[in-house]
């Protein structure tokens, strides 16, 4: 099923489907006319992008994405205040997702608060409920990958190099435990990263509060519109938001503090197994294989390595990796494990093949 975002736009210069702002940008977005406050957030999400992440932007295009909401209007706005200073131009994106009757109207405050801040804004409308149901989704799941898959899109269409999104600390937070209510090991358990190259995402404000966003907005005297989909205790993540985080915090006021330390570990942990992996797999046109010497590494080595290796024709699942493993070790030559996908494990004399569909040989299914 094809899902259309886009309807009739006008043109914009170097940015189909966009108006430029006509009127000139508000004072507050001068950065020595700022509170102080309001200059130091700004200042720190600078030093991120550049230090941190280490990324150049001078001379690029981000997109940020926004939905209007108090995260990503203090992305848009900060963004928009450091941009001269990087020398990067900033334009943004809102998707309506057509779960409310009043979405569209949502959509058209979003887009007009975007012209105010002086930035350029590409309206998407889109039918959730819908491709849920035609791809047996969920809710949460189905609205974030069309949202993405939209932002892909734009990233496309405006020639930016980045995605910007307006990710904070707290919502890092909430991916800590809604990993670790899902079992998610290490590194993942460390929630989602600040720089994701694969999918073009940064995420300049993850290591700040929330609370420290509102006071942003406060100093900018800026009003976010409110989605009433975040009281709805039927999502998972409004459940954890409301209930699940708070228990943390009153058990550890400084859980927030913890999870940085966490998402910081598991980074460097996750870049040093990737780099190790990598080195023992041999990649082909339509397979890929880990080497045999891998064989006697330690079990952490091997399963990272085989889960690398397969991510690329396949969804890993953690039974069937571990009964490829033991079938590896127990050097079951011919051996062949499924994934979905449709993609296959088989045990060879030089290694672990993986490749596309239904692999030849003996098939033995996950010990349960």
């Amino acid at each position: 099923m094809r899902h259309g975002f886009f309807g009739r736009g006008s043109q914009g210069p170097g940015y189909p489907g966009l108006k430029a702002p006509r009127f000139s940008v508000p004072n507050f977005l001068s950065l020595k006319s700022l509170p102080r406050s309001a200059a130091r957030f700004c200042l720190r999400a600078e030093r991120f992008l550049r230090n941190d992440l280490g990324l150049r932007l001078r001379g690029t295009r981000l997109l940020a994405a926004f939905s209007g909401g108090p995260d990503s209007l203090a992305l848009t706005a900060c963004l928009r205040i450091i941009s001269p200073r990087i020398g990067f131009e900033l334009v943004s994106a809102h998707l309506d997702h057509g779960l409310r009757p009043q979405s569209r109207d949502e959509a058209a405050a979003a887009s007009a608060l975007a012209t105010e801040l002086g930035i350029p804004c590409l309206v998407g409308r889109t039918s959730v409920p819908i491709w849920c149901r035609s791809r047996k989704m969920g809710v949460e799941e189905g609205a974030r990958d069309l949202r993405y898959r939209f932002l892909s899109g734009v990233l496309r269409r405006s020639g930016a190099q980045w995605i910007a999104t307006g990710h904070s600390l707290n919502d890092l937070a909430e991916d800590v435990i809604m990993r670790l209510i899902r079992g998610t090991g290490w590194p993942g358990l460390g929630g989602m990263p600040a720089l994701d190259p694969e999918r073009k995402l940064v995420r300049p404000m993850l290591f700040v509060s929330r609370a420290e966003i509102r006071m942003f907005l406060d100093d900018l005297g800026l009003t976010a519109i409110e989605d009433p989909s975040n009281d709805d205790p039927g999502f998972l993540r409004n459940r954890i938001r409301d209930r699940i985080l708070p228990a943390f915090l009153e058990e550890n006021p400084n859980f927030l503090e913890a999870v940085v330390r966490l998402s910081s570990s598991s980074r460097d942990d996750e870049s040093f197994f990737r780099i190790l992996a990598e080195s023992r797999i041999r990649w082909r046109a339509e397979s890929a294989l880990v080497e045999d010497g891998c064989r006697i590494l330690p079990r952490s080595v091997r399963l990272r390595t085989l889960k690398l290796a397969l991510e690329r024709f396949g969804g890993p699942r953690f039974q069937n990796l571990i009964r490829l493993d033991e079938l590896w070790t127990g050097q079951k030559t011919g051996a062949v494990v499924q994934f979905p996908g449709p993609a296959y494990g088989r045990i060879k004399r030089e290694g672990v093949e993986f490749g596309p569909g239904r692999g030849p040989g003996s098939h033995h299914s996950p010990v349960s």
